[in-house]
């Protein structure tokens, strides 16, 4: 009789990016420095966003920002998670803060996510932006909160923000002090 293996871990972001090498050659995505922008730089994007009118969102910065969201939904997605692929206009906030704003339950035509205007051309924080809206969709933290724990559901949903975006990195992200920060 076999004797019974262990479980299988699951891939690293390292194993996933050498996947995706394999698939997509050197030279096939552009120029790679990093895990993310070997993973985002696909030839078609799953997800098209759709921005406001900002001065700060030049072309670049638009095309960018595409990307790195595109990779790390391509990553969450690889991982199981169901996503949507349509997603809330994208704008910039007035501050250095996340916002987001919109109707729950609704359209995502009656969402906006708002970029800390210090976060454009920070690939971390763009996903960190991404993974935001992401957990706190598939944690039901929008809407009505009455009827459940707001505090720990949105703790929760913190943790997989902070940890899927560190993953994805290969660092910890986590630089601040909040409730959950001992768990990273």
């Amino acid at each position: 009789m076999p004797k019974p293996q262990p479980p299988a871990k699951p891939p690293t972001a390292a194993e996933i990016a050498a996947e995706v090498k394999k698939i997509f050659p050197e030279g096939s995505l552009g120029a790679t420095t990093t895990i993310s922008s070997s993973i985002i730089r696909s030839p078609a994007p799953e997800i098209s966003l759709i921005f406001k009118d900002s001065p700060l969102l030049t072309p670049e910065r638009k095309r960018r920002i595409n990307s790195e969201v595109n990779g790390f939904y391509l990553y969450l997605r690889g991982l199981g998670f169901p996503l949507e692929k349509e997603l809330p206009s994208f704008g910039v906030s007035n501050s250095n803060a996340l916002s987001m704003s919109g109707v729950f339950p609704g359209t995502i035509y009656e969402r906006q996510i708002y970029f800390p205007k210090n976060s454009l051309d920070d690939p971390d924080r763009i996903r960190e932006v991404y993974a935001s809206y992401v957990f706190q969709i598939l944690f039901h933290i929008f809407g009505d909160r009455l009827s459940r724990d707001f505090g720990n559901d949105r703790t929760t949903a913190t943790l997989f923000e902070v940890y899927y975006a560190s993953s994805f990195a290969g660092r910890n992200l986590d630089k601040s002090e909040w409730r959950g920060h001992k768990w990273m």
